[in-house]
């Protein structure tokens, strides 16, 4: 049977290795890189060296996401990171599941690079 094919993105938040109390949210051996170090060639990866580990599914200052992330590390532009995830999973999905090519510019071109140049590096496992 031929292996099962499906594209494979990461997000990483760099400063989840820093730790609270001793203890880091995403510990190197187990976080971003190590998945893609692991992963199937063609992955991508979009690094944010400035984000926190818990900022990509609900801004840090929200009174409901408090207690999560007094856990982690906050990174230091919670709300853009947050805006990132969101264009980058709904352009994923768009790209991928629906084949709509318009979004592809948002996963690794212009449209990525006029807002997230200064931000975020992005690589692609070769194959």
């Amino acid at each position: 049977m031929p292996a099962l094919k499906v594209p494979l993105a990461l997000i990483g938040a760099a400063k989840g290795v820093e730790q609270v109390n001793g203890v880091a949210c995403a510990p190197a051996d187990e976080n971003y890189k190590a998945f893609f170090e692991a992963a199937p060639s063609a992955t991508l990866l979009w690094d944010i060296p400035s984000a926190g580990h818990a900022e990509f599914s609900d801004p840090c200052a929200s009174e409901q996401s408090s207690l999560g992330c007094s856990f982690c590390v906050q990174g230091q532009e919670p709300e853009r990171t947050h805006a990132f995830a969101l264009q980058t999973l709904v352009s994923f999905f768009k790209y991928h599941l629906e084949q709509k090519a318009d979004y592809l510019p948002f996963l690794q071109g212009t449209a990525l690079e006029s807002r997230f140049a200064d931000f975020v590096s992005i690589q692609e496992k070769a194959q």
